[in-house]
């Protein structure tokens, strides 16, 4: 653990580190809009997949919980395929 706090160390005279979090300061702003808007549309994304598919498949789509990972796995990526919707308005 202290070797791992002695590496951490020296990324501070790094000067790409240095580059680095000069970036991440300059579009701190940017990150968080676009965390805050992808969280949001995650959670519509949720909402609107249990309210079209609960009635079709309740044990898949069951809870907005249920419909979160959903959300999360076909918005982040290609889906695992293990949830898919079945209705029109899914």
């Amino acid at each position: 653990l202290m070797r791992l706090f002695r590496i951490l160390k020296l990324a501070r005279y790094s000067s790409a580190m240095k580059r680095f979090h000069l970036a991440l300061n300059i579009a701190r702003e940017e990150l968080v809009l676009f965390l805050c808007v992808t969280l949001i549309l995650i959670f519509v994304a949720a909402v609107g997949i249990h309210h079209f598919e609960s009635e079709a498949q309740p044990k898949t789509f069951g809870s907005v919980f249920h419909c979160l990972w959903w959300a999360i796995s076909a918005l982040t990526s290609v889906g695992y395929g293990d949830v898919f919707r079945i209705t029109v308005g899914g």
